[in-house]
Parts: C-alpha cells; structure tokens; sequence
C-alpha cells in the first residue's frame, strides 16, 4: 500500500510549529500590578537576552532585535504591554521556541495572556515535557492572578466545612480555568502524587485542590461516584461543569492508572495531568487574537496621532536695492515675492514624506475600520443580550407571581371568593413540604440501615468462617485427621506454627496461604509444583489478605456448593462481582500451553481462575488458575501469580 501524503511529509525535516499553552487570567487590581507585571516579563526576558547585550530598561517602549536564531520584537505604552520572542532550543538540535506575551489595563482591570509554541521538523521523535514558563508562579505568588477565586502555586485543602465553597468553585460559569482535585485513599490517607508539585507546575493555568477522606466521601454522596473524586484518584473539571452533561469530558484519573503511569515513566502522571491541562486551556484561548506588539504601536497612533509637520519656509529670492528717492513713491520689498526653485533632492524627499503620509493614513482608516465593525458586532451582541435580558426578566416575573398565587402571598387584600382557593394551595403546598421532608428522612434512615446490613453481612460471613475453622479443628475433620496421620501430629502441629503468624500480617505471603489451605483441606484443595514456584516469584504482591479470603473461599464455599451439584454460575457467586472467571477469551495456542498443567501424569487445561487487578505488575495483580476435578471432588491449583499472556 502506497504511503499517505502525511507519511510522506513526515519523512521530510519540514518545521512545524506546535502551541503548547495559551492561557489569559486577570491579576489583582492595584495601582502597582500593571508596572510590577511589565517589570517581571522584562526581567525574565533580559536574563534570556543578556549573552546578545540586549535589554529593556524603563525607558525602553519599542524594540526589535534578531541575532543568530534569537529575536524579540516588544512595544509597550500606558495602558499595553507586547512582548514576542523566539529562541533557539540549547539542549534539542533544529527546535526553536516562541513565547508572546501580552498584558494590558480593561477599565483599569489588568488582564494577563502567554501563548507557548515551539517548531520543530515533522519527522522529530522528541516531543518535550508540558512546562509553563516559571515566572507564571512568580505572577501568582507575588502579584495575585484571579479566576473567581484567587489562584494560588500551591494545592488547597478542602474538608467537610470547606467543601460547599469547592462545590461551588467548580459549578460556577465565571470560572475559566480548569479544576484539578485530587483525593486522599479512604483507608491510609495518602495521596498517590504531590499534589503542591502539581500546583507549582500548574500555576496560572488550573486551580489545585486536595480533598481529604471525609471530604472525598461527602461529594460522591453529593454528586454521586461518577461525577466526583475518591479514594486517591485525581479529576479534572474543565470550565462550565454541568453534571447533565458528558461526565468523560471531565478526565478522571484512578489511583490505578496514576501507578501505572509513573511505573512506565518518570513523571509519567505528572506530564499526562499537565498536558491535559495544557490542551484544555489552550483549546479555549487559542480562538481569541492576543495582543501583539504591532497592536500596541498601531495603537499609540491611534491614541496620539503623529502631528503634521509644518514646511519649512520657502527660500525667498534677495532683496533688490531700493531706488534712490527720485519723487514717486519708493516700493520696499514683499514678503509675498516668488521664491527660487527647489532642487530635485528637496521635491524627492517631500514626496517619500507625502508617500509615509499616506501610509500612515491608510493604516488609520483600516484599524477604524476593524474598530467599527468591532463595534457594531458589540452593538449586536448588547441588542441580543438587552432581549434575552428582557425575555428572562418577564419569565421570572411570571414565576414570582404563580408562586405568589401559590402561596397566597399577596399585597393587595384579595377577594372573598378567593380566600378560600388560596387557602387550599396554602395548606396542600405546606402538606407537600411535610412529605418531602419526611422523605428526605426515610432516604438517610434507609441509607443508614443499608450500610448496616452490609456490616451485618460481613460480620455473619466472618462468623460462619470461623465456625467452620473451629468445626475443622474439634471435631476431626477427615482431610485434617488424614493429614495428621500422614504427617504425624507433632510435624502437622509444627507446620500449622510455622504459617499461622505469617497470615496474622497485614499482607501475608501467597506461598503461606497456599500451604495452609492445602494443610487445613487436604482432601478438597491440591496445590501443584508450578503454583508453589509462581506464588514465590509473587513475594512482593500487595494484597495477601485479599488473596487468602478468595483462596479459603474456594476451598469452602466454592467446594461445597460444587460438590452438592451446583452448576458453575451459582457457585462463583460465593467469590463477589469481578473475582472469578469460568474461562479465557480469544487464548492463541501459547496461551493455552501457559494455562495447561501436569495432574497424575495428565495435562489439564485451567481456565477457571480467580483474580485480583488487571496491571502487569506483580505487586498489583494475581491469577490463581485451578480445575475442579468432578470424579474425585478435589480442586487442583496449578498456579497462582501473575497475569499470564493470552
């Protein structure tokens, strides 16, 4: 198949140009933060200028400046500030930078823009980290920069009192920058990244919060799990939230993926959430022109137009003697005589000034004319805004009065006839508040009583468990009596020591709960070699004690139930949603080699397996495949570790 004409082009070291953030916010409104502003720019740029000797002091309004790859074009008045540069990349060969930066007083509110790009040949494979120029933080730390609420270089912390202020921030259509919140984990209260690494790194283009665990679990049940932020995992609400419309517009980050992402990469989640960030804000801004330092100048002459110089005085012709008195009257010279020719250099040099004339006036009528049609689409816009202004205005008042009516809240004395109407929306509105009231409370009272019969399941669960270890134990139970046979009491005795103490951890091994199992039901559970062998590779896995409650499940519950006759789809029930799967989908011939084992000389193909996490990572996912073997009624583990390859 021939190439596509963007393959072709990508072959070519053709430069690209690529933005990476555009983003404008407003700064504290001060006398001083226009100039403070400006002198932060200018400093960070002639720290960048000072190897070519170039600098903007206070008395600097207009510059440009190019030298081998570097350039700058600024201009600056009362009220603006424009500054466009272009550098080369010191580290990436052929990578050049351009940074714009604008800043100008609306109505005396200073409103703050940078726009971030850089070019590159299209056939680049370096692509470098999303980063914001760092006197951004500078700006937010020492000036102020505002998006309703101030932004700040460093994370929020929100509990259960803050929590409708964080609520608010991110449903409010005045806000225009993203916000980024991120949980803490419900059981330990750890963060899975920095949250104020985050902050600094995304300062002025997203407000930062974090969430504690009381907090995490108030919003969800506030604005249920798909709309809000838990149990260490991290969103991000773009602008103009509204829990109607698409939740997947609003990237959500679980703990999960964030641990997989820095285990792939160094700052791998950090460079993902910032990149996003990046995009969003940048997507929002890009459409609206900012200010240049070509707008700045053309401005100034509209503001101060050039005064039209005045000619010099046309050389006069000398004097000529006056006449000796001869009788009539003497005539003295006129200030009115004819002047001498000019030479060709003088009309040549009046008319390029006629030609800079023209120029200039040509580029005032057009930026009037721009100004005009700007105008008249801001007198559209106004007329429309003045009608939907009106139209709202008129609805509300018509709700006002149905609620009035509703209520019987009237100012004037109303009729006799209708007391009595009034009186019965009175009090069927007051019963319809009683029921809602009670309703909201049977909602929390059936709330409360739903978590306790969960709690009283788990504990009945945790009863049964322990009855039936108990009952194991006193009574002799066949498998045990015959391990104890086998083995002798005192080394059966040794060995229920040596693995009990390591299952009283918080994260027992895999290889001990493997053990005990086949030690307490040796007649219903046989552990083969390879699952011994993978359970040892598994020592750094994470969740033990999650592994050894679905390994006793399935020598129990699962046992029971499949030896009684029940089919397969009932007995998985006793393991919980997403733990158990009856077999493998779409396995390649390898694939099915991995899950095959050697039983009494035979291969048995295991596909039934129980499962923890889906990364392929060790510390994080388990798959213990086993077979049941009907004839007889024994369950066969032949391995238990990590996800094997389809």
């Amino acid at each position: 198949m021939a190439p596509t004409l963007r393959e072709q082009l990508s072959a070519y070291p053709i430069p690209r140009l690529t933005t990476v953030l555009r983003v404008d916010f407003g700064l504290r409104e001060t006398p001083a933060t226009f100039p403070q502003a400006m002198r932060l720019i200018a400093e960070w740029w002639n720290e960048k200028a000072k190897p070519y000797g170039q600098r903007i002091d206070p008395e600097t309004s207009d510059l440009s400046f190019a030298r081998d790859g570097f350039k700058a074009e600024f201009a600056r008045t009362e009220t603006q500030f424009a500054l466009a540069m272009q550098e080369p990349d010191s580290s990436v060969p052929d990578r050049t930078w351009i940074w714009d930066f604008a800043l100008a007083l609306h109505e005396g509110h200073p409103q703050f823009a940078v726009r971030g790009s850089f070019r590159q040949p299209q056939n680049s494979s370096q692509h470098p980290d999303p980063r914001a120029p760092r006197f951004l933080a500078d700006l937010v730390d020492n000036i102020g920069a505002l998006d309703r609420d101030p932004l700040e270089s460093k994370a929020r912390l929100f509990d259960l009192k803050s929590l409708p202020s964080l609520m608010d921030l991110v449903e409010s259509d005045r806000r225009t920058l993203p916000v980024v919140v991120v949980s803490e984990d419900g059981k330990t209260g750890e963060v899975t990244t920095d949250p104020d690494s985050l902050a600094r790194i995304l300062a002025g283009t997203a407000h930062v919060v974090r969430l504690d665990r009381q907090s995490s679990w108030e919003l969800s049940a506030k604005w249920e799990p798909e709309w809000s932020t838990y149990q260490g995992a991290v969103r991000c609400y773009n602008p103009l939230f509204n829990r109607s419309g698409d939740k997947f517009k609003h990237k959500l980050w679980l703990a999960e993926a964030i641990r997989r992402l820095d285990a792939n990469a160094k700052n791998g989640f950090l460079n993902s959430c910032v990149r996003h960030v990046f995009t969003i804000v940048t997507a929002q801004f890009e459409p609206f022109a900012l200010l240049s330092p070509s707008d700045v100048r053309r401005g100034a002459q509209i503001e101060t137009p050039p005064a039209l110089e005045t000619p010099a005085p046309a050389p006069f012709s000398e004097e000529k003697a006056v006449p000796e008195d001869t009788g009539s009257e003497a005539l003295a010279p006129s200030a009115l005589s004819p002047a001498t020719p000019l030479e060709p250099n003088a009309y040549e040099e009046m008319a390029g000034r006629l030609r800079k004339r023209e120029e200039e006036f040509q580029s005032l009528a057009d930026a009037l004319q721009q100004e005009r049609a700007g105008r008249a689409d801001l007198e559209k816009e106004l007329a429309e805004t003045k009608e939907y202004g009106g139209l709202w205005e008129k609805e509300v008042q018509d709700l006002k009065r149905e609620r009035d009516f509703a209520l019987g809240d009237y100012e004037s004395e109303p009729s006799e006839a209708l007391k009595p109407l009034w009186q019965d929306w009175f009090t069927f509105f007051k019963s319809l508040e009683n029921t809602a009231t009670q309703f909201r409370r049977m909602e929390r009272d059936s709330a409360l009583k739903e978590e306790l019969s969960f709690e009283l399941e788990e504990a009945k669960k945790e009863i049964h468990n322990l009855k039936a270890t108990i009952e194991s134990m006193q009574r002799g139970q066949p498998g045990v009596a015959s391990q104890i046979a086998a083995t002798g009491e005192a080394d059966w005795r040794e060995a229920m020591r040596t693995l009990l103490p390591s299952l009283r951890e918080e994260n027992p091994s895999l290889l001990a709960s493997l053990s005990l199992i086949e030690l307490i039901f040796p007649e219903r559970v046989h552990v083969l070699p390879g699952a011994v062998k993978s359970a040892r590779k598994s020592s750094a896995f994470r969740h033990g004690a999650r592994a050894f409650d679905l390994l006793w499940r399935l020598a129990t519950d699962y046992w029971e139930s499949i030896q009684e006759g029940n089919g397969d789809a009932e007995a998985r029930k006793v393991f919980g949603q997403n733990a158990y799967a009856a077999r493998e989908a779409d396995l390649s011939n390898p694939g099915r080699a991995r899950r095959t084992f050697e039983y009494r000389g035979e291969p048995v193909l295991m596909e039934k397996h129980l499962k923890i996490g889906a990364a392929d990572n060790l510390a994080e996912t388990l798959r213990v495949h086993f077979e049941w073997m009907s004839d007889e009624k024994i369950i066969v583990v032949g391995y238990c570790g990590g996800h094997l390859s389809f």
